[in-house]
């Protein structure tokens, strides 16, 4: 992933004929719960938001682009954790849960 960020900002013109197939490929694993590894996803969407940045008339002229983008993000912002780990049961700053 690394390579392809590189790639990016280094020769952005370079995807300018497959931009919207790089662009939605990067959105899937960004927004891929099935993917375990977070730092994976991360990328891809940090990948995903370089590519809008260094080609931004490019994908200006993509349709969606935009909302999509915005949709990805937020809904990797707000995946919550199946279970909640005892760092937010216990704050360090006091306890405002009750225990049951």
């Amino acid at each position: 992933m690394a390579n392809l960020t590189d790639m990016i900002e280094i020769e952005p013109k370079m995807f300018r004929t497959h931009f919207r197939d790089v662009f939605d490929t990067l959105k899937f694993l960004g927004q891929n719960k099935k993917i375990d590894t977070p730092a994976l996803r991360e990328n891809a969407l940090e990948t995903m938001v370089i590519l809008i940045q260094k080609s931004p008339k490019l994908a200006g002229k993509q349709e969606g682009i935009a909302k999509d983008a915005y949709e990805a993000i937020f809904s990797y912002m707000v995946i919550c954790a199946d279970e909640i780990d005892d760092e937010w049961l216990r704050p360090s700053e006091g306890n405002y849960f009750k225990k049951n």
